[in-house]
Order: C-alpha cells, then structure tokens, then sequence
C-alpha cells in the first residue's frame, strides 16, 4: 500500500536529517550540513506531495519546525562554500586574499553561533510527531485517488518549469524560482517512482532535471560570491579596482555569466525529455 510507502520514505528522511544535523552541530561538517539541507527539501517536496492527496494536511504548517532548521543552517552553507571558492580562486590566481578570508571565517563562526544558539531549543524532538499527522491525512484515500493526485502534482511542477523558461529572459529572480522549483520537480518524480511505483522507466528525465538544478547551483553559488565580495568591499571602503579584488570581482562575475549562459542548454534538453510525458 502506498500508506505504507510514504511513512518509510518520510521516517528514512527523518534519520538522514537527524544524522546530518549532529554533524553540523557536534562537528561543523560541511558535508553533513549540505546532506542537511538537501534532506529539508526533500521532505518539502513530500509535504506537498502529501498536501495535493489530502488538501486538509496544511503542508506549510506541518513543515514549520523542518523550515527553522533550514533558517539557521542557511548562511552557515553559503559561507562555507564561498571559502571552498576563495581557497579555488587563491590556487588558481596566487593572489593574497588574506583579509577576505578573515572576513569570511568571521561570517562562519557568526553563523555557526547562530545554529549552536538555535540548537539550544533541540528543534529536533519537534519532527517526529508528524507521523502521526501524516497517517491520518493518508489513511481513508484510495489508491486510484492517490495516485491521480500524485500524477497531477508532478505534471503541474513539470509543466510550471517548461512555462518559466519559455521565451522568458531569465533574469536573478527568475532563476532563483527557477533553482527551487528544479529541485521540487526532482524529488517530487522521485518520491513517486518510490512510493507510488510510477514513472520508474524514467530516469531519462531525472538525469536531465539534474543537470538543470546542479548548472543552477553553480550559478547561485557564484551569485552569492559577488554579493558577498561586494559587500566585504563596501564594508572597508576598497575601491573595486584595487588589486587583488579587481581580479576576483572579474572572476567570479565571468563564472556566474558563464553558468548562466549553461542554462539555457540544460533547459533546452530537459524541455525536449519533459515533453515526452
């Protein structure tokens, strides 16, 4: 029974995300922060997954306490991974970038005090009442019902995708809804090859769904870079033509232009696998 199905998919998801938070509360792992964070959205895609079945299952509600861990863990990612790129550029450029690093380092200890601050509140005994929220909001619906509602959420996230992309510029805010709304569309087709045994030939869509939101990481990644960059700047009054900062402000504008041009590409091939559905 597809009941079933979903109670183990949700409980695994709860075992990952508390596995990886005492990894990024015991340990600082960057690893086990980004499995996270991944592990959270995850289970977004499943609550209104959930929610399209049973419409009285309020998935925002229900996902709240899953949404304050993402919060807390949010700019502690983001700083991490601009420390993995400095360390790139620093390598690559041989450039001394000593005073941004420390800036960087600054911003993770305050982000990693805000999640230690956060954890005080052990937001982890919050997740596991959803279970039973989840069994009752699923128990009394049939499967043929069940299974129409879960093809029309994939087919609305599908065809949402195809829409935004179609002859719109994809300025930083369309990209952005674009970035999330990729990941949904993932998990979503996963979750229902998994619990529902739909879709399973398909992994052709799921290898190019992929390629979309791993090219719209890069780019967000990069994004985040220049604002960060420019903020440090602002901060200490650098003129953006001052060395080294010149060159790293050039840098990582090309890489967020270059993955932003890659899009398109990716689109372009998830469109045409999409369409076959």
């Amino acid at each position: 029974m597809f009941q079933k199905e979903m109670i183990h998919y949700y409980q695994s998801k709860i075992q990952e995300v508390i596995h990886n938070y005492h990894l990024a509360y015991e340990k600082n792992d960057p690893d086990g922060i980004h499995d996270l964070r991944v592990a959270l959205k995850r289970l977004k895609a499943f609550f209104n997954l959930v929610e399209s079945i049973n419409p009285t299952f309020k998935a925002k509600k229900k996902f709240k306490y899953f949404q304050k861990i993402a919060k807390n863990t949010s700019g502690l990612r983001d700083v991490q991974v601009q420390q993995t790129i400095v360390e790139e550029m620093k390598q690559t450029f041989n450039l001394d970038m000593s005073d941004y690093r420390s800036f960087l380092k600054k911003k993770e200890s305050e982000n990693r005090e805000k999640f230690q601050e956060f954890s005080k509140l052990n937001p982890l005994e919050k997740l596991e009442q959803n279970t039973t929220y989840l069994t009752r909001a699923l128990q009394n619906i049939t499967p043929v019902y069940s299974e129409t509602k879960a093809h029309g959420r994939f087919y609305n996230l599908r065809s949402n995708l195809i829409l935004l992309t179609n002859g719109n510029d994809l300025k930083d805010e369309i990209l952005h809804t674009l970035r999330i709304l990729s990941k949904e569309t993932h998990y979503t087709i996963e979750i229902i090859q998994q619990c529902f045994h739909m879709f399973e030939d398909r992994t052709d869509f799921i290898n190019e769904i992929k390629k979309v939101h791993q090219v719209l990481g890069k780019w967000h990644d990069y994004y985040i870079s220049v604002v960060y960059l420019t903020d440090f700047m602002t901060d200490n009054s650098i003129d953006p033509s001052e060395k080294p900062y010149h060159t790293m402000l050039q840098y990582l504008r090309k890489e967020k232009d270059t993955y932003k041009n890659n899009i398109h590409t990716a689109f372009d091939e998830f469109t045409k696998t999409a369409q076959t559905f």
